[in-house]
């Protein structure tokens, strides 16, 4: 009789863990999960975790200075650049601008207003470029953990998405643990084959060698 065929093992899925990303106190941390997650047991202890969470924290200290204020600056500096100027202009534009005709204050106040318009791209293209930085930075030391772990089947990915009309982003650490593949391979057993060897019979002795050629086998030698 047959042997019955074994079941075959359930799909393999990879599990993913998320750790959030949230601004606390004018910087970004990654908030740790109050339990143990169990998609990771057995492949991260967890004070390995802790470890991991406390490095993402300090890469991240590189947005602390990203505070409401911080942005403010190159506005604030604008503005007083712009009354140095008037000042040297003529300062009683800045005591009775009333009492000058129009026509001498539309170039003044239109540079000013030209000043405060193109300052907003420059302090988008400094935030964009600062946390560009600081998100690449925090790639490489996940690709360093992804390496560290790579024997465990753990990989670490920073996630980004843009939020409804594009208005801000949440980002995230994404821990993926590769599932264990069972694989079902037949092993060969070994089994008993005749193998003819060709012998040459000047090598046997000469009772041997007539009685093969008479064709009869040579009887076994008496110990």
């Amino acid at each position: 009789m047959g042997q019955a065929p074994s079941a075959a093992p359930p799909p393999a899925r990879m599990r993913v863990v998320v750790l959030p990303i949230k601004a606390v106190a004018n910087t970004l941390e990654v908030t740790a999960p109050v339990s143990f997650p169990p998609e990771l047991l057995g492949r991260l202890t967890p004070e390995e975790l802790a470890v991991v969470v406390a490095v993402t924290n300090e890469t991240l200290k590189t947005h602390a200075s990203l505070s409401f204020l911080a942005l403010l600056l190159p506005l604030v500096l604008l503005d007083l650049v712009s009354v140095l100027l008037l000042a040297l202009f003529d300062p009683w534009l800045l005591v009775a601008p009333w009492d000058f005709a129009l026509g001498d204050i539309v170039l003044p106040v239109s540079l000013e207003f030209l000043m405060f318009f193109c300052v907003f791209p420059v302090t988008v293209y400094a935030l964009n470029r600062r946390m560009s930085a600081a998100q690449a930075q925090l790639r490489l030391k996940l690709d360093e953990f992804s390496n560290f772990f790579a024997e465990r089947g753990i990989s670490f990915q920073l996630r980004q998405r843009l939020s409804a009309a594009a208005r801000g982003c949440s980002l995230w650490v994404e821990v993926a643990v590769a599932p264990v593949l069972t694989a079902l391979l037949p092993i060969a057993v070994p089994v008993p084959t005749l193998v003819p060897v060709l012998v040459d019979p000047a090598s046997l002795g000469a009772g041997a060698a007539g009685g093969w050629a008479a064709g009869k086998a040579p009887a076994p030698a008496s110990s």
